[in-house]
């Protein structure tokens, strides 16, 4: 029997739940049953997801889905719950911070030879959900460092930038001097040393990685730390970037108060799948380019899945639940009601579908993300599962070497040596 949508309003999040005759999910064999999908995000996301399913019920008889919606906050503590409870969505959406975690412990199905079609997905992508040589979770989308700039305060400033060409960061801290210098009240830009991708990029662009590929330790040395913490600092003192009681007031996920946001920086970083949120919050012309580099060849550069879809180990209906996967990542159809809310696709024939009818942002975000698949590199080994504790620690030595309560040097070392000590303990 079909079962009925409806909606449901509770805590200010709009839910779905679903009328049904029955439950339990069919034979493995069979391809179909019923599955329970898990997804986190706004409400949006949620509404198109829901049109999304109905149309994928209605093209797959026997398979019948039941969406289960909720925001970030509270996704992961409502799964540790149902999988310790057995009673885990058939497929759910992944996010880099927990797949390990989830993987080692034997809660995702490895989904190589699962039912999905690889072909035509972007190999190196899939390297993102690969542990131990085991695909359990595979890319919705990808996404890249980007730097956004505003044009109208670098013409104010005399600035002659070209976004299309590439930049060491000698001379990004040139235009920044530039920026600051040429117009009272604005920084050039942004404070970058805070934001962990950042090292994560520069240590690439050492010939490096942040993370050793069992990340049981840190890979990047000492001296790379140091001198991405000297170069930020430099810049602070130099005042080309707010000062430290302004950077420390603005989390990295809290796009809404950058300085670019707010007219008072030239450029600003993040990742490039924020450029439509950015837009939405600034309402004028804002650009997108990449990130600078040492101009030393090396690639430095990679692509974050934005998300991933994987398949819980104690699925009854995998084979259906390995269709919906397949259709998520390979169909067209799927990704005119996705467009890049959930990244730009990996599947290469989808992403040229996609891009031919994108317009305004979408379609400068999937140029982007074309431009980076270029130059981009080998994927970095997946987070830790104590990536969160990192990220904790980063922060706070950040702040320190911000406030010049120590050195870029020491706060390298502190890093380092604290750093390991949490991954050692896995």
């Amino acid at each position: 029997m079909k079962r009925k949508l409806g909606w449901a309003l509770a805590a200010g999040v709009v839910a779905v739940s679903l009328t049904m005759s029955g439950c339990g999910g069919s034979s493995s064999d069979s391809g179909s049953g019923d599955l329970s999908v898990a997804w986190w995000g706004s409400q949006d996301r949620n509404n198109y997801t829901v049109k999304m399913f109905k149309k994928f019920d209605a093209a797959h008889s026997g398979i019948e889905v039941t969406p289960q919606f909720t925001g970030w906050d509270g996704y992961w503590s409502k799964m540790s719950t149902e999988f310790g409870g057995g009673s885990a969505p058939d497929v759910l959406q992944m996010d880099k911070q927990y797949l390990r975690s989830y993987a080692d412990k034997g809660t995702l199905t490895a989904l190589k030879n699962a039912g999905v079609n690889l072909g035509k997905l972007d190999k190196n992508s899939l390297a993102t959900g690969t542990i131990d040589d085991k695909l359990y979770a595979i890319p919705s989308g990808v996404n890249a460092i980007a730097m956004f700039y505003d044009p109208a305060i670098l013409k104010k400033a005399g600035v002659d930038f070209d976004p299309d060409s590439t930049m060491t960061w000698a001379q990004f801290a040139k235009i920044a001097a530039q920026v600051t210098k040429n117009d009272k009240g604005v920084y050039g830009t942004q404070n970058m040393m805070g934001w962990l991708p950042g090292l994560k990029l520069f240590a690439r662009d050492n010939g490096q990685e942040l993370y050793a590929d069992d990340v049981k330790k840190l890979a990047v040395s000492k001296s790379t730390v140091t001198k991405w913490f000297e170069y930020w600092l430099d810049l602070q003192n130099k005042e080309y970037t707010p000062p430290a009681s302004a950077s420390a007031s603005v989390g990295w996920g809290e796009i809404q108060k950058f300085p670019i946001v707010k007219k008072k920086a030239a450029f600003g970083f993040a990742w490039n799948s924020q450029y439509t949120a950015f837009k939405q919050l600034v309402n004028r012309p804002l650009g997108m380019t990449l990130a600078p580099g040492l101009g030393n060849g090396n690639k430095a550069y990679f692509l974050k899945p934005s998300m991933y879809w994987s398949i819980s180990k104690t699925s009854k209906s995998p084979k259906a639940a390995a269709k919906l996967v397949d259709y998520l990542v390979n169909s067209p159809k799927a990704s005119k009601f996705i467009g890049t809310d959930r990244g730009v696709p990996i599947n290469k024939d989808v992403r040229k579908s996609l891009e031919k009818k994108a317009t305004g942002n979408d379609k400068k975000v999937i140029s982007f993300i074309s431009r980076v698949d270029k130059i981009a590199g080998q994927a970095p080994p997946v987070d830790p599962s104590s990536t969160s504790q990192i990220l904790d620690l980063y922060h706070k030595i950040v702040q320190q070497v911000e406030f010049k309560k120590i050195s870029p040097s020491a706060g390298a070392a502190n890093f380092i040596k604290q750093a390991n000590s949490i991954l050692q303990q896995g």
